[in-house]
Order: structure tokens, then C-alpha cells, then sequence
């Protein structure tokens, strides 16, 4: 193939995509943010470019901020050499799926529910002990059979398994001395596969995180593959919400974490979606959505009534890199004519997420190209309006991404598809090029 070819086969992050057009985005998100008042239609140009110690063992106590932890036995009185205390009814069922597949999990028992192609999940209760060295989680005394899995909810994704771990559930009669033991169940899940990205960051682990472990009330540890400082940071808000304690990282000081009960995997129901007929609690996004308020909620502040504007707020999404909104300037001026107050965020690592959520909760529209940081449309409150621009060739991604999700909670969605008069690679090739229609049309 000639070498143009190869080039616009590049990754996408590699690509610049351009709209040459005349839109009517603000006047479909003025239209469907400010109900009941009326503006005179604008079209716009719009350019897109692509412990405490005791004995030797610790034990852990919960967070501190947290006050509504119920009147619980926090602290086992246990040696190195003691027996795990048995998990007691306190915690409920460890399972919280709606399914006969290990619906009841006997002590000194390993349970897997392997049905799901996007996600294993194992139970574990009895003598759960962990073992960084071999990657392996350990239920002493059982006789239950060997499991191997994968504790990241897309198993049907074959680069993943290059990029996150497996795990091993081993029952056996060897118990390395307990180096930390905790009073309340652990639940064992990876982060690593896609580092960085915010998008898999509440895909494949946060919501699923609260899917999994919601019906404990925080009463639950948290344990962490390949732990990364960074990751827990820019989460600690929400993970704080979730659980009671502090994080635990798996390999850390190569120790041994006890525990008396654990669910290792994490549930996965769809993308950015929780299905509340599937779990006995009746997980939503809705549920999970209260929860991120609560994490994002500040004290004294009510920021929408503080607001002294009275124009509905548009959010734009600005993204520095790649299929960046090239007359951002322009864009914006217009927005502020037809009547919105405008706020410009450009998330980044330097950009606390509570930054964004403040922005974003009390505004009636946001707009931003196809990637990641569309994810923050979860901080959107219900019934505001979503407009993504969908660069060429990714349409299949930007529905099942984000539209689809989108309207499932309450939101009012809108796209713009890129056609290939507008993309970039029509400036770089030549207009009609046929790689350029060839992404329109697949």
C-alpha cells in the first residue's frame, strides 16, 4: 500500500480531525436545556482538530470521617497464631447478584460465578489469607478446587490479559503468619489495565467497584493489584464513599492480609451502566450518582443557588492534544450571544475531579468531542443535555460509549457525526480521498 495509506492508519490519538460546516449544536442544547424560553436560531462554525499494632499483627481500623459505621466489633482481639473468626451475619450475603450461582457460600468455601462474558467473580469465606509473592489468594482448611482468574471486568478483551494479571484462589493447608488482619470482608480487584484513562476508570472499576461491594455499607476493604498511589488519589473521594478504610495494596511489603470473607472480581452489568433488576439491593446509576454528590458535596455550599447568573451554564470539554476545538474562542462568544453562561474545563491530572464536578453539577448542558473525558457526563445532573462531535469512524464507539449510557440516566443526548469533507485527513490527502470515505462509511 503507498505510504499515505499506512498513515492515515495511524492511532487515533496520532490523528486531527476538522469540521468545516455550518451546526445548529448550541441551538439543539439551547433548545433542550432552556425549557420554556425562546431564542432565535443561530447556526455556528464549528472546527474540531482529533494502624494501630498489637503482637505483630495490625489491626485496621476505619476512616475516621466516617460516623454512621453502626455499632460494629472493629477490631479482632487476634494473634499471628489465632484462628480467623468466622464471618458473621452482620455482613450480609456476600453475593449480592440476583442468581442460584453461588447464592449461598458455606464456610471454608470457594465459590467462582464464571457465567458472565465480561466478568468472573469468586467468594471466598473462612480463612482468607493473601500471598503477593505467588499472586495468589488463599483459602486455608478448604478442599475446594483451584480457580485462576482474571480481576478485571472485560475478559473477553485478549490485550488485557497482557496488561493486568491473573489471580490465583488456592485452597490449601499452608497459612503464612497474618501480618495485617482485618474484621470486615475484602474485596480483590485490578486498576492497571488502562492506567490513566477516566473513561475505564468508571467502566471497569469504579462502577463496578460499587456494584460489587455497595451492600456491604462500606463495612468492606478494599484491595488493590498493582497499586497505584496516583490512581487512589484522584479517586479517594469516591473510594472513601465506597468503603470505611484505608486502601490496601496487594503486593505491598510483601505482607499477609487475613480476612474472614472475600469477593475477589468485581460484577459488570454494561458500560457506564447498572441494571437494578440484577441485584438484590437494587444498584442503580442512580444510586451511584448520589454517591458521587456525596463525595463532591461541600459543606455550607449550595453552588447552584450561590450561581448569580440566571442563563442556563454550557460545559465545554476542552481537549489540549488531540481533536481539540480549534475556535474554542469562537464557539464560546457564540454560546454567551445566545444566552448561556459558559464555563471552558480542561480536565488533566493537575485538575482535581472535584473541580470538574462542581462545574458540571449544576450546569444544564455540556459539549465536547468523542474520548475519554466524555465520562464526566456521570456528574451532570438529570435532564441536562449532552452533545458529543463524532470524529470520522467513530460512531459505533460514540453511541455505545456515551449516547446509550447517556440516556439511560436521564440524560437528553445529541451527536454530531464528522463527515469527510470536514475531517482533517481532507486537508492532508485531499478532499474525496478515499480513505477519508471509507471511515464515514464503516
Amino acid at each position: 500500500m503507498a505510504d499515505g495509506h499506512q498513515e492515515i492508519k495511524k492511532p487515533e490519538a496520532e490523528r486531527k480531525t476538522t469540521m468545516h460546516g455550518y451546526l445548529k449544536l448550541l441551538l439543539i442544547v439551547f433548545s433542550i436545556a432552556m425549557c420554556g424560553v425562546l431564542c432565535a436560531a443561530r447556526s455556528m462554525y464549528l472546527a474540531v482538530a482529533p494502624g494501630s499494632e498489637s503482637n505483630g499483627v495490625t489491626l485496621v481500623r476505619p476512616n475516621t470521617k466516617f460516623t454512621d459505621l453502626g455499632d460494629c466489633n472493629w477490631f479482632k482481639s487476634a494473634t499471628c497464631g489465632d484462628e480467623v473468626e468466622e464471618e458473621d451475619d452482620r455482613w450480609g450475603v456476600l453475593n449480592n447478584e440476583v442468581t442460584v450461582r453461588c447464592s449461598s457460600i458455606p464456610n471454608n468455601t470457594l465459590c467462582c460465578d464464571q457465567s458472565s462474558p465480561d466478568s468472573d467473580v469468586c467468594f471466598l469465606r473462612g480463612d482468607v489469607r493473601t500471598h503477593p509473592s505467588s499472586s495468589s489468594v488463599l483459602l486455608v482448611g478448604s478442599s475446594s478446587p483451584l480457580k485462576t482468574i482474571l480481576p478485571y471486568p472485560r475478559k473477553w478483551d485478549t490485550s488485557v490479559a497482557a496488561r493486568s494479571a491473573t489471580l490465583s484462589l488456592l485452597p490449601t493447608s499452608y497459612a503464612p503468619s497474618c501480618d495485617v488482619v482485618h474484621s470486615v470482608p475484602a474485596v480483590v480487584f485490578a486498576t492497571d489495565a488502562f492506567a490513566g484513562n477516566l473513561f475505564h476508570a468508571f467502566n471497569e472499576g469504579l462502577v463496578p467497584l460499587f456494584l460489587t461491594s455497595h451492600h456491604l455499607r462500606r463495612r468492606v476493604a478494599l484491595v488493590i493489584l498493582h497499586y497505584k498511589h496516583w490512581w487512589h488519589s484522584k479517586y479517594s473521594d469516591i473510594l472513601r464513599q465506597i468503603s470505611a478504610f484505608p486502601p490496601v495494596d496487594f503486593a505491598a511489603g510483601n505482607k499477609t492480609h487475613c480476612f474472614s470473607s472475600a469477593i475477589v472480581g468485581l460484577r459488570f452489568h454494561g458500560v457506564l451502566s447498572l441494571d437494578p433488576s440484577r441485584s438484590k439491593n437494587h444498584a442503580s446509576m442512580s444510586a451511584f450518582r448520589r454517591l458521587l454528590a456525596e463525595a463532591y458535596h461541600k459543606p455550607g455550599h449550595n453552588s447552584r443557588l450561590r450561581r448569580r447568573s440566571r442563563r442556563p451554564k454550557l460545559v465545554i470539554i476542552s481537549r489540549e492534544k488531540t481533536r481539540v476545538i480549534e475556535n474554542e474562542a469562537d464557539v464560546t462568544a457564540l454560546a454567551e450571544e445566545v444566552g448561556f453562561e459558559v464555563e471552558v474545563v480542561r480536565p488533566s491530572d493537575r485538575l482535581p475531579l472535584s473541580a470538574v464536578y462542581e462545574a458540571l453539577s449544576v450546569s444544564e448542558a455540556m459539549l465536547g468531542v468523542h474520548g475519554a473525558a466524555m465520562a464526566h457526563l456521570l456528574f451532570l445532573r438529570r435532564k441536562a443535555a449532552v452533545v458529543e462531535v463524532v470524529p470520522l469512524g467513530l460512531e459505533r464507539l460514540a453511541s455505545g460509549c456515551f449516547g446509550v449510557p447517556a440516556a439511560r440516566i436521564g440524560l437528553k443526548y445529541e451527536e454530531y457525526r464528522v463527515d469527510a469533507r470536514e475531517s482533517s485527513l481532507s486537508r492532508r490527502y485531499g478532499e474525496g480521498h478515499e480513505e477519508a470515505a471509507d471511515l464515514q462509511h464503516n
